[in-house]
Parts: C-alpha cells; sequence; structure tokens
C-alpha cells in the first residue's frame, strides 16, 4: 500500500492512519509517497516526527501505479476504464472531494496507491490503539517543561487558534476561513459552566493575535512561541490536556483524538468549510460537541 502524502501536518496523519490501517487489513508494507512535496511549499513533510513506520515508496514503486499516457485517445480510455473498474481490481482509489466515509476503501486489493484526505476516524478507528501508539513523538523538546506538569496538574482545557495560512494564502481563505472570536468565547464559557477550575493553554501560529483578542477572567496561558518552537511540540502539548477546544483544523482534531482522557470535553466549530454545503458528518467522531 503506497499513501500519497501532502499537505499540513494533520492532514499527512490522516493519510497515514488511513493507509496504516489498510496495510494491517491486507497483511501488506505500508510505503509513503512524499513527491509532493517538491512542488508543494506551503507545508513540508512532517510525519518524521512521530514514531510511525516510515519507509518511502521509490520512484518505480510510484510509476507502477500512476505513470499513464500523456496525450491523445489512449490516455482518455486508461483514466475512463479505471473509474469503470470493480474496486477488487482498482489500483489507484481516489478521494475525488471532500465527503463521508467511503466504505468502499475495504473492497480495495492489497496492491494500492491511496489519493486523498480520508479525513473521518471511521478510516481506521478499528485500529486507533495502533494509531496512537505511532503517533507518539519521538522526541520532546519543549523549553520548559514547568507547562506540562501545569497542563496536568489543572483542568487544562487547550485552546488551538489557527491562522497564518488560514488568512495568508488566498485558496485556504477561501475554503476554510478562520473561527470567530465569537466562538472561542462562547466554547470558553461553555467549559467554565462544566469544569470548576479551568486553565485555559491557547496554542497558535499567531501568538500575538491571542493575545489581543481572546480574554478570560480564568487563568490562561499562550504557549506557542513561549514554551515551543515546533508544530509537533504543540500538538504533543495540546493531547496532554484534559479537554480540548479546537479550530477547524485537522492539527488540532489531531491533538484532541490523541487524548488519553477518558473523560474529556471536546468542541469543534459548527462550520468546518465556508462552503456549508461541504458534508462534514464523519469528520467530527460521536461524542463531541459543535459549537
Amino acid at each position: 500500500v503506497i499513501s500519497r502524502i501532502f499537505a499540513g501536518m494533520g492532514n499527512q496523519m490522516f493519510q497515514y492512519a488511513a493507509a496504516r490501517r489498510l496495510s494491517i487489513l491486507h497483511d501488506t508494507p505500508l510505503k509513503l509517497d512524499i513527491t509532493a512535496f517538491d512542488q508543494y511549499h506551503l507545508h513540508s513533510y512532517s510525519l518524521q516526527h512521530f514514531c510511525i513506520r516510515e519507509v518511502f515508496a521509490a520512484q518505480e514503486e510510484i510509476k507502477h501505479f500512476t505513470e499513464i499516457p500523456q496525450r491523445g485517445m489512449r490516455r482518455l480510455s486508461v483514466k475512463v476504464l479505471s473509474h469503470l473498474k470493480p474496486y477488487y481490481r482498482r489500483n489507484i482509489f481516489r478521494e475525488n472531494h471532500f465527503n463521508p466515509f467511503d466504505p468502499n476503501i475495504n473492497r480495495t486489493p492489497p496492491d494500492l496507491y491511496l489519493q486523498g484526505y480520508w479525513q473521518s476516524e471511521k478510516y481506521f478507528h478499528d485500529i486507533k490503539e495502533d494509531i496512537k501508539q505511532e503517533f507518539r513523538i519521538r522526541q520532546r523538546k519543549v523549553k520548559d517543561m514547568r507547562i506540562l506538569e501545569a497542563i496536568q496538574n489543572t483542568e487544562s482545557v487547550s485552546i488551538h487558534v489557527r491562522r497564518n495560512d488560514y488568512v495568508s494564502d488566498p485558496k485556504t481563505k477561501q475554503i476554510h476561513g478562520t473561527c470567530s472570536i465569537h466562538y472561542y468565547q462562547k466554547s470558553m464559557e461553555w467549559m467554565a459552566e462544566r469544569l470548576a477550575h479551568p486553565h485555559f493553554f491557547v496554542f497558535s501560529d499567531d501568538p500575538q493575535w491571542v493575545k489581543h483578542s481572546i480574554e478570560s477572567s480564568y487563568p490562561m496561558i499562550v504557549v506557542s512561541g513561549q514554551y515551543t518552537k515546533n508544530n509537533y511540540e504543540d500538538i504533543w502539548l495540546m493531547s496532554m490536556c484534559k479537554h480540548h477546544i479546537i479550530a477547524n483544523s485537522s492539527f488540532s482534531w489531531w491533538s484532541a483524538w490523541l487524548s488519553s482522557n477518558p473523560d474529556k470535553f471536546i468542541i469543534a466549530p459548527q462550520r468546518w468549510f465556508n462552503d456549508s454545503s461541504i458534508d462534514t458528518r464523519d469528520l467530527i467522531p460521536d461524542g463531541w460537541i459543535r459549537l
């Protein structure tokens, strides 16, 4: 099974997890195709920071699946026939657009090239303990480990505020947009009504905006930048919090999902994309609260 890895860290984690589950299902090796980063410069390959089974596919292995005629009727016929094949004979399985969980992924053969986002835990729920083990951080280099002690010794609530590429990159901004201050304030109030002594830990790629925009009558610490230097440190520390307020971002989705607290509250935004017609019913796991 070869998985095409692209986009940001959270998306890469979904792509790995879905493919890892198929490799276990078929008892076949998993390899990663990271050639997309040769042209894609908004993000970089990030899975090396986790305890995953990291084996990269060779160019010849990738071409075995993806190389098709460059022009003419033969190219067209190859593309059309690939969509007409029964799933058990398809060697390329693509997610053409964001949609609910596709159970046909379970009908694919063991010799497979996987291309898509696969943003639902349903693609790997039955091996979730394996995934949690493999998404442990290899090295922890947090500047001041007292922040971890504070997270562990309080009724900690992570808050993720994602802005940089959601604001600066026109295409990303058009697709996602950012969560409003109202969403964060409402979510913090929801937590405060249910927790005796909430302590908010804010993680953001724009900590200065957070300091000037989000207010709390409860203890609040902006973690990113002050205590961490890398995004994988952020995702690890977020996962250590007891409760979570996530952004419309797969990055904080994973930090909440990886949390080991059995009694955790997780709040996710009701609107994940600017286009409200996109079906996100399988994106948010059962038990999470949408505000």
